[in-house]
């Protein structure tokens, strides 16, 4: 059982992995088009679409590789066993075989150690990317706002003077100077 909980837990990570840069994927999608508008974040916008994507292309291939050169190969081998066993220890074997095969093939045992640690590191940068990107996209929406805020006050008070309506400035000094600037 201890095999198949780290084989499990291997295969659950991955596929979180895949589920986190889908959610990467969708936020850039659909804040890619409220951030059309300012063009200084176009370049590290982009840049993360990028680095993303290839992301994802080494997710995709790492699940690939597990999936069929790892699992479905295993598979057929055990299965193959299991069919030309001729008693119960011979099925035993041939999935201890499986077993072992599965762990090696999925950089799971001890010759595999440093794979393994660079792959867990690949997955904590992924982790760390989504929580940039989702802290990128918070401060920039947030810019957003606030200019689009701003320009609907200086159209409000453009409005007002072209309308011929009076109004007083604030009192503070600094916030006179900066009326007066609009």
């Amino acid at each position: 059982m201890g095999h198949y909980l780290r084989v499990f837990n291997f295969l659950w990570r991955a596929k979180r992995m895949e589920y986190t840069l889908t959610d990467i994927w969708k936020g850039h999608m659909c804040n890619a088009k409220l951030l059309k508008t300012m063009p200084e974040l176009s370049g590290v916008l982009h840049q993360c679409h990028i680095l993303a994507s290839e992301m994802v292309h080494f997710i995709h291939q790492m699940q690939y590789y597990i999936t069929f050169e790892v699992l479905e190969c295993s598979w057929d081998e055990l299965w193959n066993k299991v069919q030309q066993a001729q008693d119960l220890n011979h099925i035993i074997a041939a999935h201890d075989v499986f077993l072992d095969t599965i762990i090696s093939r999925c950089l799971l045992d001890n010759n595999s150690r440093s794979l393994l640690n660079q792959l867990r590191t690949i997955f904590d940068q992924i982790i760390e990317f989504q929580n940039a990107q989702d802290c990128l996209y918070r401060s920039a929406l947030e810019e957003l706002t606030l200019r689009l805020q701003f320009e609907e006050k200086k159209q409000q008070r453009e409005e007002e003077v072209r309308c011929g309506h009076s109004f007083r400035a604030p009192d503070n000094p600094k916030a006179t100077k900066r009326y007066i600037a609009l």
